[in-house]
């Protein structure tokens, strides 16, 4: 299989809804037909897009016939455009045509300019170079990489609210409040993810720096159940996860160690298992459980158990690879910058997915 380059260009907020799902429906109530719009024939649309020089483009993508003689509301031509481009893109590997985007959809509806504003409030129609910027997100693979983060987020919160319904007082400060973005000072990766736990998990590695999973938080143990394990095991379920090693600074330790708190003189290691039984292992015996998704913790909150990340919900993710560079306040800017617009395009994704859905309903 052929490695797909930067020329693969995938529409990243509309690609997940057929052009049906946008095609005038009889069943909908009538005054949304005067949302739609009736496309010319065959050969209007190929004298249109011809006079863009993008014939290569209509004969790869059958994008004319796919639009001919259709009424359809604006988001589905510009939806259709979009899934052509991605098509074209993937079998040519020429993300040229991507630029034209606003152009393809503005002669295909060029005599319904309240179609084009339309398309204009909703974001269709952006600048060519955040539009440029945006596909490079999407192919490079860092915006599924982000949206993955996202979800996994996702996850801990519900992680956190299935222990609750178990019974157990488990509170946790606000992760969206308090830590939005990723921290490009701490925990970058050149490619894929890491996940660092303490009592819980705590924080992934990522291109980004430092990403926040579970703030702070409290939690009383009783009756043999840790509701910190309990909720650690619950959120390995969606991973495939590998240790890979325990940080945990033996000279700090001592150095802070204070006897009246009645901790040992060195960290001490526990393997939980699914029942969140604890089994003691040595430092020296952590090597044997490298590769494996085995829980385990200290007792000392300077001990952070890294795990590579291989999967999430069954999807593969890049290698773990940790990033040797080093963050200036320029590069912390402009890694806040590209996070920042992950955000836009992820909220604008939900979004539109939220709205077609009620538009199907």
């Amino acid at each position: 299989m052929r490695k797909l380059t930067l020329s693969v260009v995938i529409a990243h907020s509309f690609l997940v809804f057929a052009i049906s799902a946008y095609a005038k429906n009889d069943k909908l109530p009538s005054k949304r037909a005067l949302q739609t719009v009736s496309l010319p024939s065959k050969e209007v649309l190929r004298e249109r897009l011809g006079c863009l020089g993008i014939w290569y483009f209509m004969e790869k993508t059958n994008i004319v016939e796919r639009l001919a003689n259709k009424e359809l509301y604006p988001s589905g031509v510009a939806l259709a455009v979009m899934q052509a481009m991605s098509d074209y893109a993937k079998l040519e590997e020429d993300s040229t045509v991507f630029m034209q985007r606003h152009h393809i959809i503005k002669v295909i509806l060029q005599e319904y300019p309240d179609a084009i504003k339309e398309l204009e409030a909703k974001g269709y129609l952006k600048d060519e170079a955040l539009e440029k910027k945006k596909s490079e997100l999407v192919v490079s693979g860092k915006y599924d990489l982000f949206k993955i983060i996202q979800q996994i987020r996702e996850v801990a919160e519900h992680a956190q609210q299935e222990v609750r319904d178990h019974g157990e007082d488990l509170k946790f400060s606000s992760v969206k409040k308090h830590w939005p973005n990723a921290n490009p000072f701490y925990h970058k990766t050149e490619q894929g993810l890491y996940l660092s736990t303490e009592n819980y998990p705590m924080f992934l590695h990522t291109p980004w720096g430092q990403v926040k999973i579970y703030g702070s938080g409290s939690y009383l143990m009783h009756d043999g159940i840790d509701p910190s394990a309990l909720l650690t095991n619950i959120f390995f379920k969606h991973f495939t996860l590998a240790f890979e090693r325990n940080v945990c600074d033996i000279k700090d330790w001592k150095k802070n160690h204070n006897p009246q708190i009645g901790y040992d003189e060195s960290p001490v290691f526990h393997r939980i298992d699914d029942h969140q039984k604890r089994t003691q292992i040595s430092q020296e015996d952590l090597q044997a459980y490298k590769n494996t998704d085995v829980n385990i913790q200290a007792n000392y909150a300077g001990c952070h158990s890294i795990y590579k990340v291989l999967a999430f919900h069954n999807k593969k993710l890049p290698e773990s690879q940790e990033s040797q560079e080093s963050t200036s306040y320029a590069t912390y800017k402009e890694t806040d910058k590209e996070w920042n617009l992950l955000s836009e395009m992820y909220d604008d994704e939900k979004r539109e997915q939220t709205k077609a859905l009620k538009d199907l309903a």
